[in-house]
């Protein structure tokens, strides 16, 4: 009987020209069995209303097309089942249906489940302990985590992150502390982030539990141990209690309130100007230096005062050694050198002050001293 070939061809079963160049006449029987061919190929094809259905798997060329279909009617679906399958809910976007509800869709750019990703091992089980790796998941909105055991869930709204279910109270607010497979905490576990942002007011509790760093008003503080920086670089001033160490962003000038203790050696690059009234002190140095000229103290040296007595002078330099704590260097200089017998010499009168007198042996009594240095050395 006439139909389609194995090639998906319609063969004929006879050619009317051929006959009638043949003179073969037309008859009932031989116009039955060619109409029972076109019957029998009409019988075979797919009606596009959707009357017929296939019996084998058509190999189509060029692909198939469909209309886009929604979640309760999807564009490929099973028959009797339209509410699952697999449609286009945009452009240049296809998606998962089933029973109604989106449960997987796709852009170019991004992969939604619309329902809880449960991995399963190759018999369809549910594989409690599997991990699912991604460098980077991104939730819609809303979305729902819900863990392996079925009595957790995590959720996010509003820039916040909570546990809820069994771990109720877990949430990022509280300490979160990392345990091992059987639920222990990890002492010494180390949680890495590339970048750690913390709410204002927050409290990072190191794993020893013995230090706390806290952060308020771009300032850091440390509770129960000691802060240490590799660097410190501050672009404004540096300050300790606010005025108790300073240095000056602009100059690098420094002051310092309290005693300045320097245990190595220390290089000096400008000028150095002591203060011999605000008590600077050091060990086996000059304490004080001073010049007097006709019976009057040169200005610039580092002594308090002159005290003309006529022929001796009382200088005074500080009352911050006792007398045994320091020796007078003298040197007589001006009218007073051009004898040779003049004898210079000096008495301590009390701490902090001696006397100066010119001695001549061959004159009764003391010279006015006049004009001369001096230096008062420390020995502590």
């Amino acid at each position: 009987m006439a139909g389609f070939n194995g090639s998906g061809t319609y063969v004929r079963f006879y050619d009317w020209t051929t006959d009638k160049a043949n003179t073969v006449a037309v008859t009932a029987s031989r116009m039955d069995e060619e109409d029972d061919g076109f019957a029998t190929g009409l019988t075979n094809t797919i009606c596009k209303d959707g009357q017929s259905s296939t019996t084998a798997r058509i190999p189509f060329a060029s692909g198939v097309s469909a209309a886009a279909g929604t979640t309760s009617a999807a564009a490929f679906a099973q028959t009797g089942d339209l509410n699952s399958g697999l449609y286009f809910p945009g452009t240049d976007q296809w998606g998962l249906t089933a029973g109604g509800t989106a449960t997987l869709t796709s852009s170019a750019t991004a992969l939604l489940a619309g329902v809880v990703f449960s991995p399963v091992s190759s018999d369809g089980a549910a594989l409690g302990t599997t991990s699912l790796m991604w460098s980077d998941l991104f939730l819609a909105s809303g979305a729902v985590i819900n863990f392996n055991n079925g009595d957790a869930t995590l959720t996010h709204s509003a820039n916040t992150i909570a546990f809820a279910g069994a771990s109720s109270g877990y949430t990022f607010d509280a300490l979160v502390t990392p345990a091992a497979s059987d639920g222990a905490p990890l002492g010494s576990a180390t949680v890495m982030w590339s970048d750690l942002f913390l709410a204002s007011g927050a409290v990072v509790n190191f794993n020893n539990g013995d230090v706390t760093l806290t952060h308020s008003a771009n300032t850091l503080a440390v509770a129960g141990g000691t802060l240490t920086c590799e660097a410190l670089s501050p672009s404004g001033d540096v300050a300790v209690a606010t005025n108790k160490f300073t240095v000056a962003s602009a100059s690098g000038n420094t002051l310092v309130a309290g005693t300045l203790a320097v245990t190595g050696a220390s290089t000096l690059t400008g000028a150095l100007t002591a203060n011999n009234s605000a008590g600077v002190t050091a060990i086996n140095t000059v304490k004080a230096f001073g010049k007097v000229v006709n019976a009057a103290k040169v200005a610039g040296f580092n002594f308090a005062s002159l005290t003309d007595n006529g022929s001796s002078h009382t200088i005074t330099f500080t009352n911050a050694m006792a007398d045994a704590d320091y020796a007078i260097v003298l040197t007589i200089d001006g009218d007073n050198s051009a004898t040779t017998d003049n004898i210079i010499r000096y008495h301590t009168v009390a701490a902090g002050s001696f006397r100066v007198e010119v001695h001549r042996p061959t004159v009764s009594g003391n010279v006015d001293p006049d004009s001369y240095s001096f230096m008062v050395l420390s020995s502590t």
